[in-house]
């Protein structure tokens, strides 16, 4: 007979004194059952919430050295020591103050090897959370707590987590409340308010006493801004909400119901100095188009009118875009500039004196303001469900409502406010994006989702809703490991640098790829959720694994496999049932009729499938308090293993060409053409999924897909044609791209299409020629559509995401985006981390008129935002030949590598670009590529005029004639200048044929020749040395190009952000062999002959050097000899030919 409450909670705030404010909904008594019922908002205010404290008593030891034994600690001297430690750093020393304390038993299941895992005596202390946490490091300090304590656990929990997980509440559900009485003064501007006493009077409801969760009420909010021009601060010109009261959250809502709806928009000065007036028809336009806006004096009577309407309509949630990262910020910002009283009715806290002050923890003065109404940013929502180029509200409006939205900037307001009928359209375009923002979010079903996803994990919703998913896995565990009586991990602060911290262990195993263009069926085979699944299979936990026997090793030892009697783990056990569930889930789905049901289904199942695929991801994230990088290294470690074997399985007892393999998945080349043959194809997949697995328990291999062609590219890139096969046996074909540029953001739009316009033609099946001649002719036409300027302008927008604030980039000047975002900033337009900057590559009107290269080199300088192009009426235009040689050129190239008779010095010249720029590649130290294999001819059978034409060549000068010419070699043709006759003779004669004493170039005598010559030998291998040890390094990608000294740490990856070319010596150590043989083969009697005789005209036409010249060449080319004897370019060590025939010996 005991009075009680139930409430349906939405959201929990905490509060300093201790005490736990419960948000949610209540029903409203009705007089007939027949009534639909209806329920208002409840704030419940929980008293007396403990702290919860594990004091670990110190094992001590007694007895002779030979016989020691542990001695049962006394809990009477830890009691003694935790009342010290309390009363010294928690406890006040005033009367009233007490704490409670008694043994219960709880294992350990973590990484602390000196804390025992068996069932152990614990001291659980509870004391008042009105005072503060007890310090970590008197919790947790380097040695022992004091002589009795070995450690304290729990001391870092927040009151929120102990009362969740105490009480089991699983997200937000029926709370029976007990004995709850009426507060004295009201503390929230909720319809009702009682207290509790004690949280033990919080249970969840029983599930068949519990009804479905209530409909919320929802408001969709969005402000105009503009930038005052004298303040430089961004004020509230026009507000729109509009309120949904009927959300529901085990399906879909209808998008087109709207309760109410308010306009507010008040006057700007429209000049300098003067006073913000309407027009004098403003109410009669108002009248005729929208009468429904209503006019505000200023500002404060703007927002004051805002949070009043707020209050009335009390909202349980608050849409918006962008809402975290510029509008609540705004908002609350005017309101304590202009001191707004009712500022508080944001929230459902009942708060008097100003808003909180946004210091580094803005989020978090936010969301106390706004405590009791969850937020749901539609833009935080859109980045964690949906693959977009930019999440900004324009671009959602197009892609996910098929509805063209009007962008206006803070910089364009003042025009909006030239007349009446101007205004009003403001006040309806902001009508109109409070209405999208409400679509949006109904269409992405982020409510319903992030219940159920709360509902799974147990945590809050207001946090699922900024995409918190560490959170959900580590509640999740919490509440698995309080029921079995197990203590978690400790809290720990990260610190700053941890976040970007990579892993330190092997990931996934990528196999090399069989590059190429494949015209038969590919297989795509796939082991569903494979991390997920090798948990449970090999029963990964921490409570199976060998903590002990990993102590004191290295970070990259692996530990050992659990023993195959082990208790099942905690994880798989959760895993298992997150995958039962979904199963069950998904076949009621399957037979369920009612549209409305199976919506409600349908969310279930996808929460169930996020929050099991995201378990592997907490025990590799640093910052996750469930890291455990053992289990994370073995779990990847093991999937090396699976999926090599399942490469030699396919290879070697199947039959197959495996082509590529990535983690979890490989491709298999059938080698089938027909079209036909579909059954053949899929037949080849089932024996191989049958051969794998028989060999596991709960891993399971599965036909992924079907390629009819694929153009495999290198590691993680590749385009391919898709084969489905509908419920009648018809095949519909698509396309699937992985990694390629046009599926990359920082690619403009026009090259995203150019290249899927390139992927259609390549994987279409025609004729070669006829692939080749449609992509020509197709760059052709788009090199002239754009410097003819009929390109759309969004089609050069390229977009790219800020990883940190625009101020923190070291190289911010080298980055286009970071440029316009910093531009952003300076004109008060909303920037925060994460936001894609969309921006395009400019050249100046007076540069093109001119025909002049831009002013900058540098492209970031040159970078703008799309409307500010709009905005200079044609001073700015696009860079097009910066487009066609950076965005264009580049991403086709790579498509159409693989592809016979496909240059990129051909593509080039389609474009209209120098095509002599792309002629010949940058090369690495010598490598010759595996195409290029094929009709290779080695160079030293190629002629000396081809051999060395890169090469710079050795001049001398002549003291006969004072011309520098071309040393010529051993033999030269001097021709008469007279006469026209030509002359065989030895290249010490100068080759001017106009010199009067070309003998021994001037000289007086060979000696003094051949010392001439031999120091110029000198100094010119000195010269390519030189050239070589100063030398810089290139990308190999033609649209990057850097060339610079500075040398990456990570091998020869290029060092410009985002590229992913090779850096490359300019002057290879192949350049330096090649220019080292030219000079040995000019002195070289014998090559000089060989080749001569092949350019002989007339076989009797002959030349023998005179001896004494033959002595200076011979002299001369020991010289040259040097330098190419010292290089090891072109030199095999024995032990590689011994070690090559020994094998071959043996076989």
């Amino acid at each position: 007979d005991e009075p009680y409450l139930d409430l349906y909670w939405t959201d929990l705030c905490e509060q300093r004194n201790g005490d736990l404010w419960l948000f949610g909904k209540v029903r409203q008594p009705t007089t007939t059952t027949e009534a639909s019922p209806s329920f208002v908002s409840a704030c419940v205010v929980v008293q007396h919430n403990m702290r919860n404290l594990y004091v670990l008593p110190r094992q001590t030891a007694s007895g002779s050295d030979d016989a020691k034994e542990d001695v049962e600690p006394d809990l009477q001297a830890v009691h003694g020591e935790v009342k010290s430690l309390l009363q010294t750093h928690v406890l006040p020393k005033t009367a009233g103050t007490s704490w409670a304390s008694k043994p219960v038993q709880l294992t350990y299941a973590f990484d602390d090897p000196t804390v025992p895992r068996s069932a152990t005596t614990y001291l659980q202390v509870l004391y008042d959370a009105k005072y503060p946490a007890l310090p970590a490091d008197v919790a947790h300090p380097a040695g022992s707590v004091s002589d009795n304590i070995a450690r304290i656990f729990n001391a870092q929990a927040s009151i929120t987590e102990t009362f969740l997980v105490q009480r089991r509440i699983q997200g937000p559900s029926w709370l029976r409340l007990r004995a709850p009485r009426a507060t004295t003064a009201p503390v929230s501007w909720c319809a009702l308010e009682v207290i509790l006493d004690s949280p033990d009077h919080v249970a969840p409801l029983a599930q068949q006493h519990a009804t479905p969760p209530p409909p919320l009420t929802a408001v969709a909010l969005k402000l105009q801004t503009w930038v005052h021009p004298k303040t430089h601060v961004s004020e509230i010109v026009a507000v729109s909400v509009t309120c949904h009261d009927r959300i529901q959250l085990e399906g879909s809502s209808d998008a087109q119901h709207t309760k109410f709806q308010l306009s507010l928009i008040r006057p700007i000065p429209t000049d300098a100095g003067a006073v913000a007036t309407f027009p004098r028809d403003l109410d009669a336009a108002i009248q005729q188009n929208m009468p429904n806006l209503r006019r505000q004096a200023n500002e404060r009577a703007l927002l004051s009118c805002l949070l009043a309407t707020l209050g009335a309509w009390d909202p349980d949630v608050v849409i918006g875009h962008n809402a975290w990262g510029y509008d609540l910020d705004v908002l609350l910002t005017r309101c304590a500039a202009l001191k707004v009283p009712v500022w508080s009715r944001l929230g459902r806290r009942r708060r008097t004196g100003p808003p909180p002050k946004f210091g580094a923890r803005k989020d978090y003065a936010i969301a106390q303001a706004l405590a009791g109404r969850l937020v749901c940013d539609t833009y935080l929502s859109a980045k964690e469900l949906l693959r977009e180029t930019t999440y900004s509200l324009t671009n959602l409006a197009a892609t996910q409502l098929k509805t063209k939205r009007q962008e206006i900037e803070p910089a364009d307001i003042p025009q909006w406010f030239q007349s009446s009928k101007t205004i009003v359209q403001l006040a309806l375009s902001t009508l109109f994006d409070a209405q999208l923002i409400q679509t949006l979010a109904l269409k992405l079903q982020v409510l319903p989702l992030s219940h159920q996803l709360t509902c799974v994990a147990g945590n809050l919703w207001s946090h699922t809703l900024k995409s918190n998913r560490a959170e959900r896995t580590e509640y999740l565990l919490l509440h698995e490991f309080h029921r079995l009586q197990t203590l978690p991990p400790e809290k720990h602060r990260a610190l700053k640098d941890e976040g970007g911290s990579k892993a330190k262990y092997a990931g996934g195993l990528v196999l090399e790829p069989k590059k190429g263009l494949y015209d038969s069926y590919i297989l795509l085979l796939d082991f569903n959720s494979l991390y997920p699944s090798i948990i449970q299979e090999y029963n990964l936990c921490f409570t199976t694994l060998d903590w002990a026997g990993l102590a004191g090793t290295e970070d990259n030892v692996l530990p050992d496999l659990p023993d195959t009697e082990a208790d099942r783990g905690v994880l798989p056990r959760v895993i298992q049932s997150l995958v039962e569930r979904r199963r069950t889930v998904k076949k009621l789905l399957k037979s369920e009729t009612n549209a409305v049901r199976k919506e409600e289904l349908d969310i279930r199942q996808k929460a169930l499938k996020l929050t099991a695929n995201s378990m592997y991801g907490c025990l590799g994230f640093s910052n996750s308090r469930f890291f455990a990088q053992p289990i994370a290294a073995l779990i990847t470690s093991m999937g090396r293993e699976i999926l090599q074997r399942t490469v030699d399985i396919a290879q070697q007892k199947v039959g197959l060409d495996v082509i590529y393999g990535d983690t979890d998945s490989i491709m298999i080349n059938t080698r089938i053409n027909d079209e036909n043959d579909l059954p053949k194809v899929k037949e080849l997949g089932e024996r191989v999924k049958k051969e794998v697995n028989r060999l596991y328990r709960t891993l399971e291999l599965e036909i992924d897909g079907i390629f009819r062609s694929m153009l495999l590219l290198k590691k993680k890139k590749y385009a391919a044609k898709t084969v489905e096969e509908g419920p009648n046996g018809e095949v519909k074909y698509g396309q699937e791209l992985k990694g390629l540029d046009l599926v990359r953001r920082d690619w403009c739009i026009q090259s995203k299409d150019t290249g899927r316009y390139v992927t259609e033609q390549i994987l279409s099946g025609q004729e070669s020629d006829i692939v080749i001649e449609n992509i020509h002719s197709h760059l052709e036409e788009l090199a002239t559509k754009m410097r003819a300027g009929n390109l759309p302008l969004e089609k050069y927008t390229i977009t790219k995401g800020l990883s940190k604030h625009p101020n923190e980039y070291p190289d911010g000047k080298s980055q286009p985006h970071v440029q316009v975002a910093m531009v952003m900033l300076k004109n008060n337009r909303p920037v925060n981390t994460g936001d894609h900057i969309p921006y395009i590559i400019t050249v100046s009107e007076e540069a093109e008129a001119e025909d002049k290269k831009p002013k900058s080199s540098s492209s970031a300088e040159r970078a703008r935002h799309p409307e500010e192009i709009l905005r200079s009426n044609g001073a700015l235009k696009p860079d097009v030949e910066w487009y066609l040689t950076q965005q264009i050129l580049p991403p086709v190239a790579r498509l159409c590598e693989p592809i016979e008779g496909m240059s990129q010095q051909v593509l080039a010249e389609k474009l209209g670009l120098d095509a002599s720029r792309y002629n010949h590649a940058v090369r690495t130290s010598g490598d010759i590529d595996a195409d290029e294999l094929i009709d290779y001819t080695p160079a030293s059978s190629l002629s000396d005029t081809e051999r060395f034409k890169e090469v710079e060549k050795f001049y001398l000068h002549c003291y006969g004639c004072g011309v520098e010419s071309q040393f010529p070699g051993v033999y030269h043709v001097v021709t008469n200048s007279q006469t026209g006759n030509q002359n065989t003779v030895s290249g010490l004669h100068c080759t001017n044929p106009d010199c009067l004493r070309p003998m021994f170039w001037g000289h007086a005598t060979q000696f003094e020749c051949f010392a001439r010559i031999s120091n110029n030998i000198s100094i010119w291998t000195q010269d390519v040395m030189r050239r070589y040890y100063s030398s810089t390094i290139r990308c190999d990608e033609p649209g990057c190009s850097l060339e610079t000294r500075q040398l990456s740490v990570v091998g020869g990856v290029c060092l410009r952000r985002g590229c992913n070319g090779k850096m490359c010596s300019v002057f290879s150590e192949r350049s330096v062999y090649t220019h080292l043989k030219y000079m040995e083969s000019l002195f070289n009697i014998d090559h000089a002959s060989t080749q001569w005789n092949k350019k002989k005209k007339k076989q009797d036409d002959s030349y023998a050097l005179v001896k004494n010249d033959e002595t200076i060449f011979k002299e001369l080319h020991k010289v040259a000899m040097r330098g190419l004897e010292s290089n090891g370019f072109n030199w095999i060590s024995p032990a590689f030919w011994n070690g090559m025939f020994s094998i071959a010996a043996k076989q």
